[in-house]
């Protein structure tokens, strides 16, 4: 369960970044599907905001991101790590991609167990 507070744009950038978490391997797993599903429901998100989110910029949702308390982005760093996990097999573009948006938005990266 998510416990930290954000603003509709922050929400909706998460979910932004977590949909390409998603599509980079090419394949879509019904467990990541399943969680983003759950992901956008503790976010308090409605169901139409899944077509808006595909809108969003990803350069632009990581600058949201960038921008996040040290708190905000660990709570997103969790939930693309849950993302990542949920298929139970972290592939190389999952971790590259990962590893990249913490670079990017000054994020200490978690363990995934593929080191």
């Amino acid at each position: 369960m998510i416990e930290m507070e954000f603003t509709y744009n922050q929400k909706m950038s998460i979910v932004r970044l977590l949909l390409d978490i998603i599509r980079v391997d090419g394949k879509i797993d019904a467990r990541e599907s399943f969680l983003f599903e759950e992901i956008k429901e503790e976010l308090g998100l409605m169901p139409e905001d899944h077509y808006k989110a595909s809108e969003y910029n990803t350069l632009l949702s990581l600058c949201v991101v960038k921008a996040m308390t040290q708190e905000q982005k660990k709570a997103f760093s969790d939930m693309v790590v849950r993302m990542i996990l949920a298929d139970e097999e972290v592939m190389d573009n999952e971790l590259i991609a990962y590893m990249d948006i913490c670079e990017f938005c000054q994020i200490e990266p978690a363990s995934l167990g593929a080191d």
